[in-house]
């Protein structure tokens, strides 16, 4: 990392033949460089720099005022980007989709959305499940994925549960899935527990041999965007993970709760979540609303269910009169037989 990012500096001196001691080449460099980079990565990269400049000038960048300010400039000024997200049900949609599907490598996305959303997992946790960690649970009636790996946050150990409804898709997945054994892994590099849950369908053999990678399983996000025939502009693979915590905020979970299942260290990325989310908006309009059109919208929904209770109730009701009718004709034919 470190010789790639001085590298990166080493040819924009040499592109633009400027001075290695100039501090307005590395604020251009550092400019040039916020085109493609957010500020996270750019203070990476200046501590990448810096080190050169400690180790083969002997001078610190941190006493360049000028570009310091710069850099926290930049990262004042910066407005993340966040993944667009996906609704319960067009979650669902994709995944029932991409699973009955013939195609192996959208049965693999499927899966991966059923892991990524259901657990709140960023890619990097994704790709560290293995085939031990995914159980059918007898209890729950459905698979139980168990997380025992190191993870960006906290709490490293724990476990979810993938609906049941999909049990049967999870089911054809494992079956897919090769089971390694020592005898085949002679003379490989590779280990039985280097083999990833998430894998490419060989078709040779009909099973699932080698890991998926990171490339391949970041377009499914864009994919099931243009499935569902919505713009797929904006959405990653984090689209599972805000998606999951966005649905868990409007479906009314606390904040405590939501902090757990994201595994978020502060309350801030949760507390944005519940400030977004469609309980406390709806909340927030309805009180800042005068409480006379409160009250009178309220009325209006329960005539509207009144109503709807009688339409379902009146067929009902005309079918008894009409059998009542029938039954009288009935005894009134059995009346004039019985005269004659």
């Amino acid at each position: 990392m470190y010789e790639r990012y001085q590298k990166m500096w080493m040819t924009f001196v040499a592109r633009h033949k400027c001075d290695i001691m100039d501090d307005q080449a590395l604020i251009e460099f550092m400019s040039e460089c916020s085109r493609k980079y957010a500020p996270g990565t750019l203070w990476v990269i200046y501590s990448c720099i810096n080190k050169f400049y400690i180790m083969s000038k002997g001078v610190n960048l941190n006493t360049w005022p000028r570009l310091r300010a710069y850099m926290k400039d930049i990262t004042e000024q910066y407005v993340a980007k966040k993944a667009n997200t996906f609704s319960p049900e067009q979650i669902d949609d994709v995944i029932c989709e991409w699973s009955e599907s013939y195609d192996p490598r959208l049965r693999l996305g499927a899966v991966h959305i059923m892991l990524s959303y259901y657990g709140l997992l960023r890619m990097s946790d994704a790709l560290k499940i293995r085939t031990k960690d995914v159980n059918f649970c007898e209890r729950e009636n459905c698979y139980r994925v168990t997380f025992n790996y190191k993870r960006k946050r906290v709490n490293h150990g724990f476990s979810y549960l993938i609906p049941a409804k999909y049990t049967e898709y999870m089911t054809t997945y494992m079956h897919e899935v090769h089971d390694w054994t020592e005898e085949e892994l002679k003379g490989r590099k590779l280990k039985s527990e280097d083999f990833r849950f998430l894998r490419n369908f060989h078709f040779k053999s009909q099973k699932r041999l080698q890991n998926a990678g990171e490339n391949n399983l970041s377009k499914f996000a864009v994919e099931a965007a243009e499935h569902l025939g919505i713009d797929p502009a904006n959405f990653s693979n984090h689209s599972w993970r805000r998606s999951a915590a966005t649905n868990l905020a409007d479906a009314g979970v606390s904040l405590t709760n939501l902090k757990r299942m994201g595994q978020w260290k502060s309350d801030t990325v949760a507390e944005g979540y519940i400030a977004s989310s469609r309980p406390l908006q709806l909340e927030r309009m309805n009180k800042l609303l005068p409480q006379d059109d409160v009250n009178k919208e309220k009325k209006e929904e329960q005539q509207l269910i009144e109503y709807e209770d009688i339409s379902e109730k009146k067929p009902a009701a005309e079918n008894q009169d009409q059998m009542g009718l029938t039954q009288l004709e009935d005894i009134g034919k059995g009346y004039k037989a019985v005269i004659s």
